[in-house]
């Protein structure tokens, strides 16, 4: 059945946080035709070279950009919503999922790294790197403003059942969620230390700050102004379940 949606839905995905299995329930509710995903560098790339306040037309929009690359390329009354994980459990899961997968296009710069090696080489991208993703600005406090002002919906993979419910209520829908697509197993070489879980700490300091204050709100969740204008779907749509899960 065909669903008219009145507002855009932008789904900012942090790696490893559920977000491609939400993706997937999320276009199962507004059809592949309304839905631009960018899920590799190559799509990144082309939606950066696109004129910035060129307004993209499409009713649900999800992938690994940045807020930067979305806040002029979405309707100025679009719902951004996005999900976080502890910091420094979703590097070492997004470690564990590089090296686990052949295919992934950092799988063999990666493989022959040890986690401590993987931490420090991308340490310059790690600090800060949700606090940006969300906001464009790599301070915790700041980062929090930015949703506050723009963001409807932002939740914790720690309380992951009430970020799908409200999301559900949010769009209209019910989201049945399963678990797909997950790190298939331990990275080659974990090679804990006191240096790095120092340096882990040290990266993460901002991100963590935003991951406890958004964790320590109920359910987890922060459920802003924005999603107060109604929900995704007109009157007369019909209800579809979809799909969500870790990735």
């Amino acid at each position: 059945m065909e669903k008219h949606l009145r507002r855009q839905l932008v789904f900012v995905h942090i790696p490893k946080t559920a977000g491609l299995s939400l993706h997937a329930a999320l276009e199962n509710i507004y059809g592949k035709e309304s839905t631009l995903r960018i899920g590799n560098d190559d799509d990144l790339k082309r939606l950066r070279q696109m004129p910035d306040n060129q307004v993209i037309d499409k009713a649900f929009l999800s992938g690994h950009f940045f807020y930067r690359d979305i806040k002029n390329r979405c309707r100025p009354d679009a719902i951004l919503i996005s999900i976080l994980r502890d910091p420094i459990r979703r590097i070492l899961s997004n470690y564990n999922y590089i090296t686990n997968w052949d295919k992934h296009p950092l799988y063999e710069q990666t493989i022959r790294q040890s986690f401590s090696e993987h931490v420090n080489a991308n340490k310059n991208f790690f600090r800060g790197l949700c606090c940006r993703q969300l906001s464009d600005v790599p301070k915790a406090d700041a980062a929090i403003e930015v949703i506050k002002s723009r963001y409807a919906l932002v939740g914790t993979s720690n309380h992951l059942p009430a970020f799908v419910d409200a999301l559900g209520r949010l769009v209209g829908q019910n989201i049945v969620q399963e678990r797909t697509n997950v790190s298939l197993g331990q990275g080659p070489n974990i090679d804990l230390s006191s240096d790095l879980c120092q340096s882990l700490l040290e990266i993460t300091e901002e991100d963590r700050k935003l991951f406890n204050y958004l964790n320590a709100l109920p359910n987890g969740l922060f459920e802003g102004s924005a999603r107060e204008a109604g929900t995704g779907l007109e009157a007369g749509s019909t209800p579809d379940a979809g799909s969500a899960a870790s990735n």
